[in-house]
């Protein structure tokens, strides 16, 4: 049975982070990082503009919803990534970090050290940023983050609508404020989209120290007198134990991390006793407070299409608006898609779309086991839309997307709209409209947070409650979700676990 000092389990957006921050530290620390899915081939990964032909592809875990209470019971379709890099390998290359405010509530409701001033210098170790260094980025670090190096004309009709409509511009959402309407930064470089297996993982994989297996798929954490002190997993039908000497960390995910500490018997005692798991800890949080951004589209048809440069990841501009005078800041974040990306539009011709999102949604799903087979697929309830602000803010954010795409900035790319279409006004239509066609943005956060109370499932160290050596460093431990999109973060968390590692070692 092999020995490591650090397991790592999930080489994605936060796994890939702590396996090069540990073996670049001490090369006398031994590393074993797991990947269930397998390595970056797909040349797809790599052409920003290819992102939709990596859905449901063997690079993707497809995950579908239970039916949604609030969705007419419809099953959410949900992309992860399943091989190395993770979802930042399948992902809209959108670097957004959130609004400062995210993380100042993170510490006020007990969690020291994530606030803004505290996770700042984590977000500018990792930034590589083409404009360069200030106090508010980094211009060296690993993850490539830069312009479009040019917009498509339609993006530009995007921002002339919006300056048409008086709405204040803003170059850069990760700056100083994050209100207004600008172009995004994105993980590409020299148009290839940069993952984080291609910035963190790649550059330390001939390591003697680092061992990385690809298409090990994890099974159970085994505790040894309170410690997690083995990880079992299978690659290649044969199961393999691999003993921990100092820490386990789980960076699977939203949905993988709280289902292998249920598989191991960490979780709500009630919930695995009746799926047949043994209880080791008795942790009811976990797998609770499981949400995400949901999203509704505008859509219009577009009466002269134009091809989509490769090298741009089609979503290149966005806006940050306070549509409800909210003291925390913007409430919805605009998307602006060149082409259809709502699969249920795309047979209808050439068009384009604009993407609403509630920052800052309140309704709250969970994630339990199927049964105790490994490979199976957690069950997933976000319990869409069951809180009326989140409907409300979605409404807002519609009614001013319909006004953006009316714009006469828009007047030689505009057709008939497609959805929700010109005869659809009522809110009671708009509300059945919310039910049929509301989707998801794929930014799953949650479900095994970070807080002091008894409900939380890891300390403000990311270390699980009532276990010695095991932490989680991803998505997961969000105590809430980031207003934007939601790689950027969790690249962060890496970064602070693989200190807070070395720090207790």
């Amino acid at each position: 049975m092999p020995d490591y000092d650090y397991v790592i389990v999930g080489a994605g957006s936060a796994g890939s982070v702590v396996a090069n921050r540990l073996v670049r530290a001490d090369p006398s620390l031994e590393v074993l990082l797991l990947e269930a899915g397998g390595e970056d081939t797909r040349p797809e990964i790599f052409i920003p503009s290819a992102l939709p032909a990596l859905f449901g592809t063997e690079v993707d875990w497809a995950y579908l919803t239970e039916p949604e209470p609030g969705l007419d019971g419809r099953r959410i379709y949900h992309p992860r990534g399943k091989v190395l890099g993770g979802s930042s390998a399948i992902n809209g290359m959108i670097y957004i970090r959130g609004n400062r405010r995210d993380f100042d509530r993170w510490a006020a409701a007990g969690n020291t050290g994530w606030g803004y001033d505290d996770v700042l210098p984590y977000f500018i170790r990792a930034e590589g940023n083409s404009r360069g260094a200030d106090r508010h980025h980094g211009g060296d670090g690993p993850l490539a983050v830069s312009d479009n190096p040019a917009l498509d004309p339609r993006s530009e009709a995007f921002l002339d609508a919006a300056r048409e409509l008086g709405y204040a511009e803003n170059r850069d959402f990760n700056g100083a404020e994050q209100d207004g309407f600008g172009p995004f930064q994105v993980n590409i470089r020299s148009g290839r989209r940069i993952t984080s297996a291609e910035a963190f993982l790649r550059p330390v994989l001939g390591r003697p120290n680092l061992t990385v297996a690809t298409n090990a798929l994890a099974t159970k954490i085994v505790l040894t007198d309170g410690r997690a002190s083995r990880l079992d997993y299978v690659r290649d039908g044969e199961t393999i134990q691999a003993h921990i000497r100092r820490e386990l960390v789980l960076c699977a995910g939203a949905f993988e991390s709280p289902k292998l500490l249920m598989l191991s018997g960490i979780g709500p005692a009630a919930h695995l006793s009746d799926v047949g798991v043994p209880v080791a800890v008795d942790l009811p949080g976990v797998g609770s407070n499981l949400h995400d951004h949901p999203r509704i589209d505008v859509a219009f048809g577009n009466p002269s299409p134009s091809d989509i440069d490769p090298a741009s990841n089609i979503l290149e501009v966005a806006g940050f608006l306070n549509t409800a005078a909210d003291p925390q800041g913007p409430d919805v974040q605009f998307h602006y898609a060149t082409t259809l990306v709502n699969p249920t539009l795309m047979d209808r011709g050439p068009g384009w779309q604009i993407i609403v999102c509630p920052t800052r949604p309140r309704s709250r799903g969970e994630v339990r086991l199927k049964s105790t087979d490994p490979a199976d697929h957690p069950t997933l309830l976000f319990n869409y839309l069951q809180q009326p602000e989140d409907r409300a803010a979605l409404l807002r954010g519609l009614a001013v997307a319909r006004e953006l795409g009316r714009t006469d900035a828009f007047a030689g790319l505009r057709g008939e709209e497609l959805f929700p279409g010109a005869d659809v006004r009522s809110e009671k239509d708009l509300e059945a409209c919310l039910r049929q066609m509301m989707d998801s943005e794929y930014h799953p956060v949650g479900s095994c947070r970070m807080g002091t109370d008894e409900a939380a499932v890891v300390d403000p160290q990311l270390r699980v409650r009532g276990v010695v050596g095991l932490r989680v460093a991803d998505a997961s431990v969000f105590p809430e979700i980031t207003s934007g999109n939601t790689n950027a973060a969790t690249v962060m968390v890496g970064e602070k676990a693989a200190d807070l590692l070395l720090e207790a070692s």
